[in-house]
């Protein structure tokens, strides 16, 4: 397997005090998925690029305060080659405190090889880290998927998007819905949705999804059928 994606998103939490992206990455780094940060750069990439080396506990909190603290905008690339290489990006926008919600999109992606992680045992690892890093109150949507069939499925099958592109286009392997998406649904209507796919965290007010146990079969016709019928499910039940 080739690159795999993994993207957290929201519209409507405050990311600005860096601590929900800077759990992200210890989640990742307690899964072994993050190994020693190795370098980071800023929107410029070839005036901003530097070495570094960030690693053990707590490395999400060092890693997010390489962006200066007075950035209007800020922004972080980071990357290493252990286990295997990766890079993760995050896009922090200003929080209007009035309205509830950030001027433009909060975002996270997290792209790595995914060989290791195909197989039930490294799925369940993989899985394990994602229920560790994302919670109703830090996350509006969260997936993961091999790169390049997401990419596919959100500009083809996908699209239009069941609620917005960049968040949720439609159902992947792995899929989390918080505060800010799930409202966007009739809950008694997903209720049609497998219970042995399921998963309600923190009194209902989270909702994770998993397709099928190993990352390897996400992309199978069998697998890729039941996604798009579970995204037709989604479909009906917007409000």
């Amino acid at each position: 397997m080739a690159e795999v994606k993994w993207t957290a998103s929201s519209q409507h939490h405050d990311w600005n005090d860096r601590r929900a992206p800077a759990a992200f990455i210890d989640a990742l780094s307690e899964a072994g998925l993050v190994g020693t940060v190795e370098g980071v750069c800023g929107w410029d990439e070839d005036a901003t690029r530097r070495v570094v080396k960030l690693e053990g506990a707590g490395v999400g909190a060092r890693v997010m305060a390489e962006i200066p603290k007075k950035e209007k905008h800020p922004y972080l690339k980071a990357w290493g080659a252990t286990p295997w290489p990766w890079t993760l990006t995050v896009g922090i926008s200003p929080f209007v405190a009035t309205e509830g919600r950030v001027r433009g999109l909060n975002t996270f992606v997290f792209q790595f090889e995914g060989a290791s992680y195909e197989d039930e045992a490294g799925s369940a690892r993989l899985l394990k880290a994602f229920h560790a890093a994302h919670a109703p109150e830090t996350t509006e949507f969260a997936a993961i998927h091999p790169l390049a069939r997401y990419e596919d499925l959100e500009s083809g099958d996908y699209n239009p998007a069941v609620t917005l592109g960049p968040m949720f286009a439609g159902v992947y392997w792995a899929n989390f819905l918080g505060r800010g998406h799930l409202e966007q649904f009739d809950r008694k209507m997903l209720e049609q949705l497998p219970s042995d796919q399921v998963e309600w965290v923190d009194g209902g007010k989270g909702l994770f999804l998993v397709v099928t146990p190993r990352l390897a079969d996400a992309t199978t016709p069998a697998v890729e059928a039941e996604m798009k019928r579970l995204t037709e499910v989604f479909r009906a039940a917007r409000k």
